[in-house]
């Protein structure tokens, strides 16, 4: 989840430590607030950082899926690179 207050370099930190213990697919999506949580929402994370985040990434050869609303099971079989069975 991202909006908490950090960093594009924490961010891009954090994939390349992934990345190096051998993390191949990794989300990451906007923290929303829920209702009734005392945890809030730091920054809303603009779209052109997520795509940084995708690129990178893929630089480090992670698939990455990130987006606003992108949550750890949001389009994984894409992801992955399956594909549904007729």
């Amino acid at each position: 989840m991202l909006g908490f207050g950090e960093t594009e370099e924490e961010v891009f930190e954090v994939l390349k430590d992934a990345a190096e213990a051998g993390v191949k697919f990794f989300t990451m999506g906007q923290y929303l607030k829920p209702p009734g949580s005392t945890l809030e929402v730091v920054e809303y994370v603009p779209l052109d950082r997520y795509q940084r985040f995708t690129e990178y990434g893929k630089t480090l050869g992670m698939s990455v899926q990130a987006s606003p609303l992108t949550r750890s099971s949001y389009l994984a079989d894409r992801l992955a690179g399956y594909t549904k069975r007729p």
